[in-house]
């Protein structure tokens, strides 16, 4: 049996979420009102713990768990698709994938007009251990451009 997890930078991520409406997803017992700020939901994910909020804003590394067992798990970085996308595929025998990631709604320009520094650095602070297990630099507009 093989795990393939994929990861996605931090600050992207919770962006994407919250764009996206992840946050109002209902996670044991803990909901957020529909016109929340991102900064109350900033503030509010990187506080508690976990198991409280929904997965999709949930550290990655909550759910990048070893699998029990001879199980082989691979991590790969959403920002590096074109690079892991033919391995994936040979891997699992697929014969389709998308050739790209679809455009996201996590622009360097988006990133900049929803966060403030304090609030990029909170949530990487928060989420230090998912930035250094998966390989991440602090977020920049350039490691942006790069990835």
């Amino acid at each position: 049996m093989r795990v393939v997890r994929i990861v996605r930078r931090p600050v992207e991520r919770m962006l994407s979420a919250y764009l996206n409406g992840k946050h109002l997803m209902r996670a044991h017992g803990y909901t957020f009102p529909r016109n929340v700020s991102f900064a109350t939901v900033v503030s509010t994910i990187t506080a508690l713990p976990d198991h409280a909020v929904n997965p999709h804003v949930r550290r990655q590394g909550a759910m990048c768990a070893v699998p029990p067992g001879r199980v082989e798990m691979r991590v790969l970085r959403l920002e590096d698709y074109q690079i892991w996308r033919p391995w994936l595929m040979a891997a699992f025998n697929w014969t389709t994938l998308p050739v790209a990631v679809r455009a996201p709604r996590t622009s360097a320009d988006r990133v900049t007009t929803f966060y403030t520094r304090e609030m990029v650095r909170r949530v990487e602070a928060w989420a230090a251990e998912d930035m250094r297990r998966f390989g991440y630099a602090p977020w920049t507009p350039a490691a942006h451009a790069r990835a």
